[in-house]
C-alpha cells in the first residue's frame, strides 16, 4: 500500500514538473517584461535561462545584448549580437545594433563593416544610410559622411538629425552655403534647436557676417541660457562689431558658467588691457597661471598687460616663460619685440620681429609686424 502511494506521489511530481517547465519562448517573454520594467539584470537572467533551453535562439541573444548595452557592458553586448547574427545572418537590425555598440567602443573598422552590411541587406532603408553617415562623421570622414547622409535624406526628408549632422559635416568641409541651408532646414523643422542656431551662427561668422551670426547666437542663448559656447562666440561677434563692453559681459558669463574656461578668461583679460584696466587683466592672468602653470598663452598675455602698464622687466620674464612653453607663438615674439623696442634693444627686437614673420604673424593677424620690421630693421 505504501509503495503504491509513493509511486502515485512520484507520478504527480513528474506531472507538475512537466507542466511547470518553461520553454525558450517563455523565458523570452519573461525577459522582455523585466526589461520593460527596467529590471535589466533580471531580464539577462531570464534570457540566459532561455538560451539554456535553446542555444540557437537569435532573439534571446539579441535581447540579452540589448540589456547588457543598457548596463554599459559593451563587450558582453557585442558578443551577444555576434551570436544573434550567427543564427540569423540576414537580420538588418542585429547588424545595426552591433554597429552602434562598435561605435561606442570606437572600433572604426567594425562599426563601418556592420553599418555597410546593414545597408547591403536593405539598400532603401534610410536609417542604414543615416547610421553609416553618423559613423563617418564621428570618425572625421566628412566627405563620406555628407554622401551617406544625403542618401538618407533622399529616402526620408523628415529626419531632423540627418539634416543637422549633414550641416555639421558641410561646415567642416567649408561648404558654408550648404551648411547654412541645412541648419536653416533644421530650425524650420524645430524652432527650439539651439545647437542648429549656434552652428549656423558659426557658419555666418566664416563669411564675416558678424551681425547675422550674432542674431543666431542670440537665439541659441534664448533657448539655452547655460550654453557657454554661445556666449563665447557671441562675445567674439560683439568684439568684431566694436562692442567691447558687450563682449566683456559675455566672456564674464562664460566664466560664471565654467571657472576653468581659460579661453574666455584670456579674451576678457585682453579686452581689459585694451580698455586700460591693466590691474584687472593681470589679476585674470594670475588666476590662470595659478590653475595651469604651463599655460603659455596666459603668460604671454600677462606679459603684454605688464608691458602696457610700464613693467618692462615683468613683461620680459612672462613672455620668455610663454615662449619656453609655446615656442611657435608668433604673437609672443611680436610682444617681446615691443618690449625690446621700448627698452631700446633694437637688435633683439629685429630678431623677434623676423621670427614672428617666419611663424606667419601676417597671415594670422595682419601687417603690424611687417610695418614694425620696416620701421626699425630696414634702415
Amino acid at each position: 500500500m505504501k509503495m503504491r502511494i509513493w509511486l502515485l506521489g512520484v507520478g504527480l511530481l513528474l506531472t507538475q514538473l512537466c507542466l511547470g517547465q518553461k520553454s525558450a519562448v517563455d523565458y523570452l517573454e519573461e525577459g522582455m517584461l523585466k526589461f520593460k520594467e527596467g529590471l535589466y539584470k533580471e531580464a539577462i537572467t531570464a534570457y540566459t535561462l532561455g538560451l539554456g533551453e535553446d542555444k540557437k535562439q537569435a532573439q534571446l541573444y539579441a535581447n540579452r545584448g540589448e540589456a547588457y548595452f543598457v548596463l554599459d557592458n559593451l563587450n558582453a553586448a557585442r558578443l551577444d549580437f555576434t551570436s544573434a547574427i550567427k543564427y540569423d545572418k540576414r537580420n538588418f537590425g542585429y547588424h545595426t545594433s552591433r554597429g552602434e555598440i562598435n561605435l561606442a567602443l570606437k572600433d572604426t573598422y567594425a562599426t563601418l563593416a556592420d553599418f555597410k552590411k546593414a545597408l547591403k541587406l536593405d539598400k532603401r532603408n534610410f536609417l542604414a544610410h543615416y547610421n553609416l553617415g553618423k559613423a563617418y562623421y564621428l570618425f572625421n570622414d566628412m566627405a563620406h559622411a555628407s554622401k551617406a547622409l544625403s542618401k538618407s535624406l533622399e529616402l526620408s526628408e523628415s529626419t531632423l538629425d540627418a539634416w543637422y549632422l549633414r550641416g555639421s559635416a558641410y561646415l567642416k568641409l567649408k561648404d558654408y552655403n550648404q551648411a547654412i541651408a541645412d541648419f536653416t532646414k533644421v530650425v524650420a523643422m524645430d524652432s527650439t534647436h539651439d545647437q542648429a542656431y549656434l552652428k549656423r551662427g558659426k557658419t555666418y561668422a566664416k563669411y564675416k557676417d558678424w551681425e547675422t551670426a550674432k542674431k543666431d547666437y542670440d537665439k541659441s542663448i534664448a533657448l539655452n541660457p547655460k550654453n557657454g559656447d554661445a556666449y563665447f562666440f557671441r562675445a567674439q561677434m560683439r568684439k568684431n562689431l566694436n562692442d567691447a563692453e558687450g563682449a566683456m559681459l559675455d566672456f564674464a558669463r562664460v566664466i560664471a558658467l565654467d571657472s576653468n574656461a581659460f579661453d574666455a578668461i584670456n579674451n576678457l583679460g585682453f579686452l581689459k588691457v585694451e580698455a586700460g584696466d591693466f590691474e584687472g587683466a593681470i589679476a585674470l592672468y594670475n588666476y590662470i597661471v595659478r590653475k595651469d602653470p604651463f599655460n603659455g598663452f596666459a603668460y604671454n598675455n600677462r606679459g603684454y598687460a605688464k608691458f602696457r602698464s610700464g613693467d618692462l622687466k615683468g613683461a620680459m620674464a612672462d613672455i620668455d616663460r610663454s615662449l619656453s612653453t609655446k615656442p611657435n607663438n608668433s604673437y609672443a615674439y611680436r610682444n617681446r619685440a615691443l618690449v625690446n623696442i621700448e627698452d631700446k634693444s633694437i637688435l633683439f627686437a629685429c630678431k623677434d620681429l623676423k621670427k614672428a614673420l617666419k611663424l606667419g604673424f601676417t597671415q594670422k593677424y595682419g601687417p603690424e609686424v611687417e610695418n614694425l620690421f620696416q620701421r626699425y630693421c630696414e634702415k
